[in-house]
């Protein structure tokens, strides 16, 4: 029984444990952070204008690049991205995030669980590219909408007193 409770309790602190993802613009603009959470797996960023996208990422082999994706292009599968799927060096990840505002970023990356290290490639709607980098730092999971600690209101005059 103790052992499913520690199970638990690790299975609910992970899920609420994220990893750095850093994204370099081609074009010079601001460098974007997200967060990478690999027990769900899915990757979470707020754009320079505060749009949130979110998606899951599933295994590149299982990627179709059809019309529609930001990675397709005519021709064999590895010829659209530029990266062969699996191997030292390729690919093994890719994630489409979906805006609150309509906005789409893919990525495929190549993400390392044991280092948990990675790097890769993100396009945009609006037709940016980034540089990504997973990191081991840790983030923790942000409070849920509403659950800020709300300020006490400071009566008139109190100030005053605290500062004699």
């Amino acid at each position: 029984m103790k052992k499913l409770i520690l199970i638990a309790f690790l299975l609910v602190l992970t899920s609420c444990t994220y990893y750095q993802v850093r994204f370099v613009d081609w074009q010079g603009g601001p460098e974007l952070k997200g967060r990478y959470n690999e027990v769900t797996p899915s990757i979470e960023v707020t754009l320079p204008g505060g749009e949130k996208l979110a998606g899951d990422d599933i295994p590149y082999e299982k990627v179709a690049f059809v019309k529609g994706s930001l990675f397709y292009q005519s021709g064999p599968k590895n010829a659209i991205v530029g990266f062969k799927p699996g191997g030292s060096v390729g690919v093994n990840r890719y994630v489409r995030l979906v805006g609150d505002r309509g906005s789409v970023m893919e990525i495929i990356f190549k993400y390392n669980i044991a280092a948990r290290q990675g790097y890769g490639w993100a396009k945009t709607s609006d037709g940016r590219d980034y540089d990504v980098f997973f990191s081991d730092v840790r983030i923790t999971a942000e409070k849920k909408a509403g659950a800020e600690k709300k300020k006490t209101p400071v009566k008139e005059g109190a100030e005053k007193k605290e500062k004699k």
